[in-house]
């Protein structure tokens, strides 16, 4: 019995490997939001250029730009080692159109979420989804998440996990 339970458990463990794999991969699939007009949104601008204003960013408002929403959270170590390669990205296609916000998933002051920018080296403005309603909308399940919006507010692209700089190009490039 020994025996058999010691040829077995090399195939549960790759089995299992290959579960964790598959289901891995599956929350990395095409969104079904890709290819749609976006959903509409209004938030404040909670840390960053803008916070305090009173006038809230909505979708209607990027028309016309290439819009990349980073959901994220301060207590995110991934979220930590994305920003700054999105930072560099954000900076360098400023004055092509392309518009990056982060937004921030939690009920945190100004003060946390300020503290977490500087920590995280986010040069981009950051809005609150305190409710979570976009977090359900854009359907964000795992942080950090990407959606990049086209210039007309089509979704054209929804992944999660930290990406490289040359990654990030190559969805923003073909938008331009």
């Amino acid at each position: 019995m020994r025996q058999d339970i010691g040829r077995i458990l090399p195939w549960l463990a790759a089995a299992l490997a290959f579960a964790v794999f598959v289901y891995a991969t599956a929350k990395q699939h095409r969104s079904p939001l890709v290819g749609d007009p976006a959903p509409a949104f209004s938030l404040p601008v909670a840390s960053g250029e803008g916070a305090g204003d009173a006038a809230p960013v909505d979708l209607a408002s990027l028309a016309g730009h290439v819009v990349v929403l980073d959901f994220w959270a301060t207590w995110c170590p991934a979220c930590a080692e994305a920003t700054p390669a999105l930072s560099r990205v954000a900076e360098r296609y400023a004055d092509r159109g392309v518009q990056v916000w982060g937004v921030d998933v939690e009920k945190v002051g100004r003060a946390q979420l300020d503290a977490a920018r500087a920590r995280f080296g986010a040069t981009y403005p950051t809005l609150q989804d305190r409710d979570g309603s976009l977090q359900r909308a854009y359907d964000v399940t795992l942080l950090p998440t990407l959606v990049v919006l086209d210039r007309e507010g089509v979704v054209r692209h929804v992944v999660a996990g930290v990406h490289s700089e040359a990654q990030l190009q190559a969805m923003i490039e073909p938008l331009l």
